[in-house]
C-alpha cells in the first residue's frame, strides 16, 4: 500500500474515533501515532520527536498551574471580584465571561473552562437560565483570551517556535496581546450583550 493511502486511512480512523466520542481524544492521538509508526510512514525517532518539543513542555507546565489555582481556591476567591450580586444577568454573564477570558490568558482554554463552569452554571440557576445561554459563550471566551498570550493556546507557542526556527528569535509572552486583546475585548462584550441572548434554548 503506498504512503498516501495508509496516512489518509489513519486519519478517517482517527476523525471517526474523535467523531464516536467513545475514546478520550488523548488516547485517539497516542493510537494514530502508533499506528504511524507501525505501518512505516514514521521512525520512531521521529514519532516521538513531538514530545521533546519545548511548546509540549510549556504546555504541560500551564495545564499543573491550572490545576494549582483551581486546587488552592484561588478562583472561587476571584468570583466576588468579577460576578458582582446585581439582579441583571448581562453584567453577571459578563463577568463569567471576563474572568474565564483572563484565566485563558495564562493557562489552557480547557483549564480555564473547567474552573469557571462551576460559577457559569450558578449564574444560570440563578437567574433562571438553561446552562447552554451561558456555557457557549464561556467556551468562546476563553478562546477568545487564549489568544492573548504566546502561553494562552498551543497554538501561539508553536507559531513562536516555527519563528525562532526561521529568524532566530520567537514571540514574546505579550507580543499577540494588541492584536488578541483587542478581539477579545470586542468578542467578549458582543457575548455579554447579545450572544448569551442566540444560544440554543
Amino acid at each position: 500500500m503506498s504512503d498516501a493511502f495508509l496516512s489518509s486511512a489513519i486519519l478517517v480512523l482517527a476523525l471517526a474515533m474523535f467523531v464516536s466520542d467513545r475514546i478520550r481524544p488523548d488516547a485517539v492521538a497516542l493510537i494514530v501515532l502508533l499506528l504511524a509508526w507501525i505501518t512505516g510512514l514514521v521512525s520512531l525517532e521521529d514519532a516521538l520527536a513531538g514530545f521533546g518539543n519545548p511548546a509540549v513542555v510549556i504546555v504541560a507546565a500551564v495545564l499543573v498551574v491550572g490545576r494549582a489555582v483551581e486546587y488552592t481556591g484561588a478562583a472561587q476567591a476571584m468570583t466576588g471580584l468579577f460576578v458582582p450580586k446585581v439582579p441583571f444577568a448581562s453584567v453577571r454573564i459578563g463577568g463569567v465571561l471576563l474572568m474565564g477570558a483572563l484565566l485563558s490568558a495564562f493557562m489552557n482554554n480547557i483549564a480555564a473552562l473547567a474552573i469557571t463552569m462551576p460559577i457559569a452554571l450558578n449564574v444560570a440557576r440563578e437567574h433562571k437560565l438553561p446552562n447552554g445561554a451561558v456555557l457557549m459563550p464561556l467556551a468562546f471566551a476563553t478562546i477568545l483570551g487564549g489568544m492573548t498570550t504566546l502561553i494562552g493556546t498551543p497554538a501561539n507557542l508553536i507559531i513562536s517556535s516555527v519563528r525562532e526556527d526561521r529568524v532566530g528569535s520567537p514571540f514574546g509572552m505579550f507580543d499577540m496581546t494588541p492584536v488578541g486583546g483587542a478581539l477579545a475585548v470586542a468578542g467578549v462584550l458582543y457575548l455579554m450583550i447579545v450572544g448569551w441572548r442566540l444560544a440554543p434554548r
